[in-house]
């Protein structure tokens, strides 16, 4: 889900155009922000990932 939502996020930043709206540029780096956020929380979950592949069932 972590994954979608960033490419989500990256192709509404890729359109042409984007940055140039009024509004984009407080958007843009509330969008980085999240980008962050999103990344952050991406690491924090392979990294829950990694300690549950370390206990067999």
């Amino acid at each position: 889900h972590l994954e979608k939502a960033i490419a989500a996020l990256e192709a509404v930043m890729a359109e042409p155009g984007f940055f140039d709206r009024p509004e984009s540029a407080a958007r843009s780096a509330e969008h980085e922000s999240l980008r962050q956020s999103l990344a952050t929380a991406e690491a924090e979950w392979e990294r829950c990932v990694e300690r549950m592949t370390d206990f067999p069932e």
